[in-house]
């Protein structure tokens, strides 16, 4: 027996024994793995939020340049998709920017600068968002004019339930990219 102030304690009660230290940090191990997933869904949501405003701020800067010009946008619209970098306008009215001097003494046609502006916001959209899938469309039948603006992006996402592992699981098998999704955003703008 030892002494310990004015009561004596037998050996065995002296400190911890092996097992209750090993539970100890079994415990302590799994409340870390649990606070490492939070860790990982949070930075994964940040981005998911980062991109889906990106998304947001450039389908309105589109629809600014639309309400800017309105006469053109009101009365000869267009439809046009752009896949990656690449613009498909059947018209053919976008396609290309021409010779608009700005600065100069020749004034920008209505044409001209909806061209401008739809080439430069194609270029700004790459340069924000991974893989992006772009449709306007702003349909003649339509009066008013009502056009949409729809822009799709690849993001990668952590599975944060049962569902989401399972569909992560099912991509994998099918030999598909796990994790990545296809969101859209869509906005629609009365020029």
């Amino acid at each position: 027996m030892v002494r310990d102030g004015h009561r004596l304690l037998p050996l065995a009660a002296r400190g911890f024994s092996m097992v209750e230290v090993m539970v100890t940090l079994i415990i302590i191990a799994v409340g870390m793995l649990g606070v490492a997933k939070l860790q990982a869904l949070a930075i994964s949501s940040t981005g998911v939020a980062k991109l889906r405003s990106l998304a947001a701020l450039e389908a309105s800067s589109l629809a600014g340049a639309m309400r800017a010009n309105r006469d053109y946008w009101s009365a000869t619209p267009d439809s046009f998709t752009v896949s990656s970098t690449v613009l498909t306008d059947p018209t053919g009215q976008l396609a290309a920017v021409g010779n608009c001097n700005t600065g100069g003494t020749l004034p920008c046609s209505n044409q001209q600068m909806a061209a401008f502006d739809v080439n430069n916001w194609i270029t700004d959209v790459n340069n924000v968002l991974p893989n992006p899938q772009i449709t306007v469309a702003c349909p003649l039948a339509a009066n008013p004019i009502l056009c949409s603006i729809q822009i799709s992006w690849t993001e990668n996402s952590v599975a944060i339930n049962t569902q989401e592992s399972a569909t992560a699981a099912a991509n994998i098998a099918a030999g598909t990219t796990a994790g990545v999704q296809t969101p859209t955003y869509t906005l629609y703008v009365q020029p």
